[in-house]
């Protein structure tokens, strides 16, 4: 089997992660979520608002790919806050999201060397994934937009 690389987000990959993170979160995350809820994270990860928030400087992201497919990403905001993080269920269970988090966390470090914690508003799925990670859980289950997420942190 091909080896996973790692890249950091190229302009004209917004179109490929949009439709890969939507496949992913479709089949873990929206069956958990009102119809607000996935109308508000399809709006958050249209190709044109990815490709704004990373060239405004807002986001930066990493794909993991196997060939020439895109099998993980993660997407921080403001260097501090994991915005995305997907993994294709075909590739759970090898490190990825692991391996992606570290990557951002030395991303992070790079651009903020004072940096001390990183954020991340799991959805119920992610949680135990989360906290095998390092993250720990900040509140119970809150909801924005039809958006169910449970606030976490950590230290880094």
């Amino acid at each position: 089997m091909d080896k996973i690389t790692y890249h950091d987000y190229a302009s004209g990959e917004e179109k490929e992660i949009s439709g890969f993170v939507r496949e992913v979160f479709d089949e873990f995350v929206a069956p958990c979520y009102v119809q607000e809820g996935v109308d508000s994270f399809a709006a958050y990860i249209e190709p044109a608002k990815i490709a704004e928030r990373i060239k405004s400087g807002d986001d930066f992201a990493i794909t993991a790919r196997h060939g020439d497919k895109i099998v993980g990403v993660i997407d921080v905001r403001q260097n501090n806050h994991i915005s995305l993080l997907y993994v294709a269920k075909k590739y759970h269970d090898r490190g990825i999201a692991k391996h992606l988090l570290r990557l951002a966390v030395e991303k992070c470090r790079r651009k903020n060397p004072k940096i001390t914690e990183i954020t991340v508003r799991s959805s119920l799925y992610g949680v135990l994934i989360y906290e095998k990670m390092g993250f720990c859980l900040l509140s119970p289950e809150q909801e924005e937009n039809g958006i169910k997420y449970f606030p976490m942190s950590m230290r880094i």
